[in-house]
């Protein structure tokens, strides 16, 4: 149903719209006597219609259309169609019966929003229970009023955590909930890339349910081979250990590294006892210093961006915590990063850093509240700040590089970063890359600058941005590669950018798509996409195959591929130039969906109870569904209105010229010229 109301009109503008139509009527037809008055009269109120309909179009008034709509009830259903469920396919066959005896109209749905026409066995590799439903609401439902039946095991292992709906949410319970033995290793982080002679650490997560008084042994393997053993008795049921191994990268190559649980007690699924991850043992990794006048999460948030390259080795030095008669001189750096330095407190640095510049050794300058700003602005020729004191001035970043696409969107909505207060005078000789913004009002001060061998971020506190955007992944790897590619840009010669190709995390589950961001740039560090790159993947048992890829700034994606370890390469040529890349990744042999076999109906209460639903086992199915049909769903009234200006209606406007057109129409009958 619609409706249209007129706003901010009263009736005393009608009465004059129509007083000027019949005063100019009057005036043109009161002295016409070539025509019947008849004829006269007709012309006169064509005229005065029309001639009011002008005034009113002229006046350039709202009007307000009121629409309402109701939607009908609907009961969506949605299944859990995770591999975790396949055990149950006849349960789940006569649920799928009972459920089609509920009133109203019924949409059966997966967990990714798509329809099912009929019953459909479980084959889905992730149970994103959680992050389904919201997206559903988003677009499934919007405009309905719909209750929503949610058929699953409860066994969440992606997506987000909130368990709030928009709507009623009523979930039913198929699984086994008995709690079985089990051992599982659930995490194995380690360093991807580590240097030759170096030793480095793995560290792992280990659980065992259901097994108290057994003793475990745990292997850790190279290449399936066992380096070391460890034994673990349980003291209770149920307990959790992390577990810190430390190995020695005595020969260069690409290693297979394991973690395996032994357990003498048999298990209903062993497929989670074990995980492995890649390591590359390289002699040729760029040693990065980052110098810091104190302890700060700066340190921490940039050493994890420059680590994701396969370039850097990167190293911490703190002061403090060093000892003021120790020296970081002994070390070839391939480049240093000056956290808050120089410092009045620490004066030897300045030594450091002269020694350093004579070497050309490039340096990349992190301004803080502790930098001695007269002392640095002679140690450099980028940018000079003239500063009455130490105060400091919070700003925002505005992109204004080269590399503008790969930046993260909300960059200029990002924490402000505590910048020296003063007057900012930049040589001709750097790119600036990045500006500063106070509020949201360019303070024509820059906050990143490059330059030859030297690099400047007048600011501080860029950990906040990176867990601002912690969220979305992608932005996060936006960020990382920015500061990768400004400590590129000074260990050039002539700040050449090279070629880089990073899959997007260094293991993949099995059944995922492995993605690859392919980036060239040219001698002016601009993106230099359509370069073709030439991509060789091998695997550890296999043929290697090639693949011909154009740099683009989306990811190049591949599917299909079998678990295991993979070593690539990647070639193109830049301006001339041969560059070559290479690294490795994994794809696990385990499904997510065999991590954790045992059903949480814990969950599917907790999303029942806050959401106005109802949770249902599943002998108690037809009874649920025959309260449900005695009580039908309500209907939803949804009323929207909508404010539009008068010249927006058309038919006003055709109702204009269908009068004047008539009116001249008229005339040229009658024989008025």
């Amino acid at each position: 149903m619609q409706s249209i109301q007129w706003i901010g009109l009263s009736p005393v503008w009608w009465i004059a719209f129509l007083a000027v139509g019949v005063g100019v009527a009057w005036l043109i037809y009161r002295n016409e006597t070539r025509i019947s008055s008849r004829s006269r009269a007709l012309l006169a109120s064509l005229r005065a219609v029309g001639m009011a309909t002008l005034c009113f179009l002229l006046a350039d008034l709202f009007w307000k259309v009121t629409t309402s709509e109701t939607w009908e009830p609907a009961w969506w259903i949605v299944w859990d169609q995770s591999e975790s469920m396949a055990p149950f396919e006849s349960s789940r066959q006569d649920v799928w019966r009972d459920i089609q005896q509920l009133k109203g109209e019924i949409h059966h749905v997966d967990l990714q929003g798509n329809p099912l026409t009929a019953y459909t066995p479980a084959r889905d590799s992730l149970s994103p229970i959680l992050s389904s439903l919201a997206r559903l609401a988003q677009q499934s439902f919007v405009g309905s009023s719909p209750r929503v039946l949610l058929i699953s095991d409860g066994i969440v292992n992606a997506g987000i955590s909130s368990l709030e709906m928009p709507f009623p949410v009523y979930t039913l319970g198929i699984g086994d909930t008995t709690a079985r033995p089990d051992a599982q290793v659930k995490r194995l982080a380690v360093n991807p890339q580590v240097t030759l002679g170096n030793q480095f650490q793995l560290e792992s997560d280990l659980q065992i349910r259901q097994m108290k008084g057994q003793t475990v042994q745990v292997h850790l393997t190279r290449d399936g081979e066992i380096v070391q053993t460890k034994t673990w008795t349980a003291a209770t049921q149920n307990e959790f250990l992390p577990w810190i191994w430390t190995v020695s990268a005595d020969k260069k190559g690409s290693y297979l590294y394991g973690v395996k649980i032994i357990s003498q007690m048999p298990e209903v699924n062993a497929s989670n006892n074990e995980l492995r991850r890649p390591v590359e043992v390289i002699e040729n990794k760029l040693k990065i210093l980052i110098l810091a006048h104190a302890p700060h999460p700066d340190i921490r948030s940039l050493k994890v961006s420059l680590q994701r390259s396969n370039q850097f080795d990167v190293e911490e030095w703190i002061i403090p915590a060093q000892g003021a008669n120790k020296s970081p001189m002994g070390q070839n750096y391939a480049a240093v990063i000056l956290h808050q330095l120089p410092s009045v407190a620490f004066p030897d640095a300045v030594q450091w850093i002269s020694q350093w510049k004579s070497r050309g050794v490039p340096l990349w300058y992190i301004l803080g509240a502790e930098t001695h700003l007269p002392v640095w602005n002679g140690m450099q020729n980028l940018v000079g700040i003239q500063s009455g004191g130490s105060k400091q001035d919070r700003a925002r970043g505005r992109w204004i590089g080269p590399t503008e696409d790969k930046i993260p969107a909300s960059l200029p909505n990002l924490p402000p970063l505590s910048v020296p207060f003063g007057t900012y005078i930049a040589s001709r000789e750097p790119e600036i890359w990045m500006d500063q913004l106070i509020g949201t009002v360019p303070a024509n001060r820059p906050l990143l600058l490059v330059g030859n061998k030297e690099a400047i971020l007048t600011g501080e506190g860029l950990w906040k941005w990176r867990m601002e955007l912690a969220e979305s992944a992608e932005a996060v790897l936006q960020l990382d590669q920015l500061w990768i590619r400004v400590l590129q840009h000074i260990l050039s010669p002539t700040g050449q950018a090279r070629l880089q190709v990073l899959p997007e995390k260094p293991v993949f589950s099995r059944g995922e798509k492995v993605s690859f961001r392919m980036e060239t740039w040219n001698k002016e560090g601009n993106p230099q996409w359509g370069t073709e790159v030439q991509l060789t993947l091998a695997p550890a048992k296999g043929r290697p195959q090639s693949y011909t890829v154009a740099s683009s700034p989306d990811p190049f994606e591949l599917s299909g591929l079998a678990p295991g370890r993979y070593t690539y390469q990647a070639t193109a040529t830049c301006d001339g130039l041969p560059q070559k890349v290479q690294g490795s990744f994994l794809i696990e042999e385990r499904w997510l969906e065999k991590e954790n076999t045992q059903a949480d109906f814990a969950l599917l209460r907790r999303i029942a109870s806050q959401n106005q639903g109802e949770f249902i086992p599943l002998a108690d199915r037809k009874a649920w569904v025959d309260k449900m049909n005695d009580h039908p769903l309500p209907g939803k009234i949804q009323v929207r209105e909508v404010r539009k200006k008068t010249l927006d209606l058309a038919w006003v406007l055709g109702l204009l010229v269908s009068i004047f057109s008539l009116e001249w129409m008229l005339r040229k009958y009658l024989g008025l010229y």
